[in-house]
């Protein structure tokens, strides 16, 4: 028997080639992706030198995304849902703009966004963007299993498998 050690690495991220997507009105992303209360995953698209977050299709929540010290959160919150903030994965009584102003810990929260499933692109091609974050070493890390860019209007209906 042989034991071994392995460092994990908490954040990676990954950008794939230009995906040619023709003249179209909107996109949507679909995905199958596993989770779990001490990891996340984030997409965005990349559009020319824009970066735009984008939740996936049948999602209705973003789970424990990552608040960094003064910067907003990805999505606008749906103000008339509850959400979750937790601090080194304990959950705390705080409004999102009182951790997006703490630098003591790893703030993450859970919240219904609003207007996150779909994106009118600006050119023919994008990119698609993700992050996966683990909050703790010894959690089972996330994982993705496809992802599908739905293209609608414009020059035809399509779906491109990544």
């Amino acid at each position: 028997m042989t034991f071994k050690s392995k460092n994990v690495n908490l954040t990676c991220g990954k950008i794939t080639k230009e995906i040619e997507i023709g003249k179209v009105e909107m996109i949507e992303l679909e995905t199958i992706y596993s989770s779990n209360n001490s990891s996340a995953i984030e997409f965005s698209i990349i559009d020319q030198d824009k970066e735009i977050p984008i939740m996936p299709i049948g999602d209705q929540v973003i789970e424990n995304e990552r608040i960094f010290f003064g910067l907003p959160l990805r999505f606008s919150i749906d103000r008339s849902k509850p959400y979750q903030i937790k601090k080194d994965g304990v959950s705390i009584d705080m409004t999102p703009e009182m951790a997006i102003g703490k630098n003591d810990g790893v703030y993450t929260i859970t919240y219904t966004p609003l207007n996150a499933q779909q994106y009118a692109p600006v050119s023919d091609k994008v990119k698609l963007k993700v992050v996966m974050r683990l909050y703790s070493k010894s959690a089972e890390a996330p994982f993705i299993k496809s992802a599908l860019i739905r293209a609608y209007g414009g020059d035809a209906l399509w779906i491109d498998r990544l």
